[in-house]
């Protein structure tokens, strides 16, 4: 049984899905539970507007109370799948889901084909914060302190899945196994944790000095107390010049601290960005947590050009290969210094040496590339390689 959304310090495991059928699914019955959950899922709120009224009926008599048969008992990558499935299950279920997916789900999968290759990247990878509790595994995916409605949910949770999703911004769910906890998030990469670098102090420092003027944290807590406002009520507030308060709201915009919006007659509007003070909160939570400060003062990459780090995990491996010409000479460049002067290398010892380096696992590429940047000599067979 499908259900939508005491804590707890255990170990979890993650894993990172694109499964359409739960994401089409928990689509489905957050718009059957009624207006109040789409206020947050615009999206979710313009498909809901779409529907006939005999279409949202069978939703809500579908997904208001789903048949356990419904409930996807594994992850799909192809919702033609899960369809086949359940079809000799639920006449009336499979017509609806089939029609709803070809009609409004499926045109926008089809543009989403990035899906699977963001999800298999972050299976791979090693947040800044290692610890492994529920709760802060959900902190650090979602960059910010976890919602209530999350934190709820976590006594006995084993098994954390979190699903990127074209078309909901944020939901929880259940689907049978009271052990695991299933959380959509956005499909953007701009939204998720695409980075292998711990919490660097100047992140912190940034958005400090912005907050440590007085004049700044008064236009936030204008905001705070009376909701969105115009840059003249703003000003009036304040008692200062326009110049000085466009100047003081760009730094705020440029940090995420508020919103800009346009009313009708083309004036700017300002609200403030309540989930950005969490995410600073969580930024200095993360930077001054153990795991990060460690990882700090023994990470091998902030020896390396910012520039280099980009393609570096926290072992100083390679962990992709750049696309750009100068970036590759530069990773190239990186690679000679494992290299002893005036060793020879016979083909597999320099496959090995270039492997402890590397994760991709296409060592070939690599001593192509020494060669022909010119750091590498080798013999016309290749059975031996040293330094030029």
């Amino acid at each position: 049984m499908l259900r939508l959304l005491k804590k707890e310090s255990s170990p979890v495991e993650v894993h990172v899905t694109t499964s359409p059928a739960h994401s089409v699914l928990t689509a489905l019955a957050t718009i059957a539970h009624g207006p109040n959950n789409l206020d947050d899922e615009p999206w979710l709120k313009q498909l809901s507007a779409k529907l006939f009224v005999n279409e949202a009926e069978t939703n809500s008599q579908l997904f208001k109370s789903l048949d356990s048969a419904l409930v996807p008992k594994k992850e799909y990558r192809i919702f033609a799948d899960y369809l086949s499935d359940i079809e000799s299950h639920s006449a009336e279920a499979f017509t609806f889901m089939k029609q709803m997916w070809r009609t409004h789900f499926m045109p926008v999968w089809d543009q989403q084909h990035y899906l699977q290759s963001l999800a298999d990247n972050l299976n791979t990878r090693e947040w800044p914060m290692r610890a492994k509790s529920a709760e802060s595994v959900i902190q650090t995916f979602l960059q910010r302190p976890v919602p209530t409605f999350i934190g709820r949910e976590l006594a006995g949770i084993t098994q954390l899945v979190f699903c990127l999703s074209p078309y909901v911004e944020f939901q929880a769910a259940k689907f049978g196994d009271a052990r695991e906890l299933w959380i959509f998030v956005p499909s953007n990469p701009r939204k998720l944790p695409m980075r292998y670098e711990p919490i660097q102090r100047t992140e912190v420092t940034r958005l400090a000095n912005v907050l440590a003027d007085e004049a700044r944290l008064q236009i936030l807590e204008l905001l705070a107390a009376y909701g969105p406002m115009r840059s003249q009520e703003i000003m009036e507030q304040l008692d200062v010049s326009q110049p000085t308060v466009s100047r003081q709201l760009k730094q705020l915009k440029m940090t995420q601290f508020m919103f800009e919006k346009r009313d009708g007659d083309a004036s700017k509007i300002f609200e403030l960005n309540t989930d950005r003070l969490g995410e600073v909160t969580h930024l200095l939570e993360t930077l001054l947590s153990t795991a990060n400060a460690r990882m700090v003062l023994n990470d091998p990459r902030l020896d390396q050009p910012a520039e280099l780090r980009k393609f570096l995990n926290e072992d100083g491996q390679i962990y992709k290969y750049p696309n750009k010409l100068q970036a590759q000479e530069m990773v190239i460049g990186y690679l000679v210094e494992k290299l002893e002067k005036g060793k020879k290398y016979s083909e597999k010892e320099m496959n090995e040496l270039l492997n402890r380096w590397h994760t991709y696992k296409d060592p070939a590429r690599l001593r192509r590339d020494l060669v022909d940047f010119g750091y590498v000599n080798r013999t016309a067979d290749g059975s031996e390689y040293w330094l030029a």
